[in-house]
């Protein structure tokens, strides 16, 4: 039978301590979020109205994915707005964000509202 290994004996007791945990950095991982749906949202505005026009597909999911993109993109803004402020960061390219989400928004309505 094997003795049962000794843990405390391996660890090292020269003081040694763990680096400490770098923090996320919250606002770039929000604006990175919604930049990303804003963009699918491009596309599928896009593949909506190609639907609309040719019938080849129900441009009515499309749509709704297509406004749920941005607006999950304008909500990352707001956010990536907010957590600039209280950072002292500038707020352009969270502004910017927002009105582009905000355009996509509508035009995805327009077309949810055509089908």
């Amino acid at each position: 039978m094997e003795p049962a290994p000794n843990f405390a004996a391996s660890t090292p007791t020269t003081g040694e301590e763990l680096p400490p945990r770098k923090a996320f950095n919250w606002l770039d991982i929000i604006l990175q979020i919604g930049h990303r749906s804003a963009a699918l949202a491009v596309f599928v505005v896009l593949i909506t109205i190609a639907a609309i026009k040719t019938k080849y597909l129900d441009p009515h999911p499309l749509a709704r994915i297509a406004f749920i993109l941005a607006d999950l993109a304008s909500l990352c803004a707001v956010g990536g707005w907010y957590f600039a402020t209280v950072r002292r960061k500038p707020i352009g390219e969270s502004l910017g964000l927002l009105i582009f989400s905000l355009l996509i928004a509508a035009a995805s309505l327009i077309a949810l509202l055509r089908t």
